[in-house]
C-alpha cells in the first residue's frame, strides 16, 4: 500500500494501471480487456486462461477467498491496517471499518 501511493505521487497517473484481486476474480476477461486497452497490446489466449484459472479457484465464501482477512483480523488488526493504509484503501475503493 505505502509503495502504491509512493508511486502515485512520483508518477504520471496515466503511466499506472492498478489491479485489484477482487476485480481479477470476479472479472478477469474484462481485467483482460482493459489492460490490453492501457498496454496497447492483446492479452494471449494462454495467459487469459491462467487469469480464468486464477479467478475461478478463489471464489467468494472460500476460505482464503476474496475479502477473507475481514473474518481473520482481530478489529485491532483491523484498525491498525486502516491507520497505516486507509488512504490508499479508500482511493482503490474498500470498504472501511471507519466508514460504519
Amino acid at each position: 500500500m505505502r509503495l502504491s501511493a509512493k508511486l502515485r505521487l512520483q508518477v504520471p497517473g496515466e503511466q499506472l494501471f492498478t489491479v485489484r484481486y477482487e476485480d481479477l476474480v470476479a472479472k478477469p476477461r474484462k481485467l483482460a480487456a482493459e489492460l490490453s486497452r492501457y498496454l496497447d497490446a492483446e492479452v494471449s489466449r494462454t495467459a487469459l486462461g491462467g487469469l480464468v484459472r486464477t479467478a475461478a479457484g478463489g471464489r467468494d465464501g472460500d476460505e482464503h477467498g476474496v475479502g477473507s482477512w475481514r473474518d481473520r483480523l482481530t478489529s485491532r488488526q483491523s484498525a491498525q491496517v486502516e491507520k497505516i493504509a486507509g488512504i490508499e484503501l479508500g482511493r482503490l475503493g474498500y470498504r472501511l471499518a471507519s466508514d460504519s
